[in-house]
């Protein structure tokens, strides 16, 4: 019996550094059957089925078989070889100091800085991170949620493969936003989930949302004019947030301001202010000088034509009579 004969396609892998730690391997066969890697160097890689795992600085040569079927004949082998460099030195020193809603993270550089492009801090527990673009860039500034203990962990950033994990840090906590006794100056708008609003009752139950703060950081939510802290909010990965709120029921009738207040991407203050009037409990919406009007020429004008008719109506019984 004649079998078909078979060839394997083998893409040859990139050059890593160890701290890549693994390398997917990508063979077919014009048979479709499954293709077998095995190592020639394994003081340098090993495979486990189709990943490669980095061991040390060398050349790293992977073979690829397939040994066919009742159908197939077995393919011709196929090896690539590619370069392990060295690992990615790691930075050192990392501190992180506890701010406002923030950790403030830095690190000293390795000493040698060959193909790093950055570093990426983490928070634990997590997930807060930062990241510089630069490997002279040796600090960072990322959210944290208030009266939560942190320890932060740095990578120094490579294109063949990231170091190991410098730290952890000392322990740092990030504090609440304060509440000043007036409202800050800004001309962000809060909003809720009925869109802007202008009106509450005293107890009425709110859901405000906040755009544009730092990401899992902490935000506090405040009423004026006397303020009133309502809440705290850790934001979303993109800094957003939406929280329930309730109007204090005791807040008095008349005009006020609703005020999200917290560090923005950078770690600077950052805040969202909404004006609302507060009516009396059970009242309607309130209402302008316009719609007053209105409504006072649409009274005037029931009046006079029901005058009118009365009017009619009398002298039309006169004459009848």
């Amino acid at each position: 019996m004649n079998l078909k004969p078979q060839a394997i396609s083998f893409t040859a892998p990139a050059d890593w550094s160890v701290s890549k730690h693994t390398v997917p391997l990508v063979a077919t066969a014009e048979s479709g059957l499954v293709v077998a890697f095995t190592s020639s160097t394994p003081a340098v890689c090993t495979v486990s089925g189709s990943t490669a795992t980095l061991v040390a600085p060398g050349s790293c040569t992977i073979l690829a078989d397939q040994a066919g079927n009742t159908t197939w004949d077995a393919a011709e082998q196929v090896s690539q070889t590619f370069t392990v460099g060295a690992p990615t030195p790691a930075p050192t020193a990392v501190t992180a100091t506890g701010g406002v809603s923030s950790l403030a993270v830095s690190w000293t550089a390795p000493g040698d800085l060959t193909g790093v492009t950055g570093y990426t801090a983490y928070a634990n527990p997590g997930p807060a991170t930062c990241s510089t673009s630069s490997a002279a860039v040796t600090s960072c500034v990322m959210g944290g949620t208030a009266g939560v203990t942190y320890t932060v962990t740095v990578v120094a950033n490579n294109a063949l493969g990231d170091s190991a994990a410098a730290g952890p840090s000392n322990q740092a906590t990030p504090t609440a936003p304060a509440v000043p006794a007036t409202p800050p100056d800004t001309d962000l708008t809060l909003t809720t989930d009925k869109g802007l609003i202008s009106t509450a009752a005293p107890g009425q139950d709110i859901v405000v949302i906040g755009t544009g703060f730092m990401a899992y950081s902490t935000a506090t939510i405040v009423v004026y004019s006397t303020p009133i802290e309502l809440g705290t909010v850790v934001t979303d990965g993109q800094g957003n947030f939406s929280k329930p709120v309730r109007v204090p029921p005791d807040l008095a009738v008349g005009a006020h301001q609703l005020v999200a207040a917290g560090v923005g991407p950078n770690g600077q203050p950052h805040s969202l202010k909404m004006a609302i009037t507060v009516r009396a409990a059970g009242g309607g919406l309130a209402v302008t000088g316009a719609p007053i009007a209105a409504m006072l020429q649409l009274g005037l004008a029931t009046v006079f034509g029901g005058g009118v008719l009365l009017f009619a109506s009398r002298s039309r019984r006169r004459r009848l009579a």
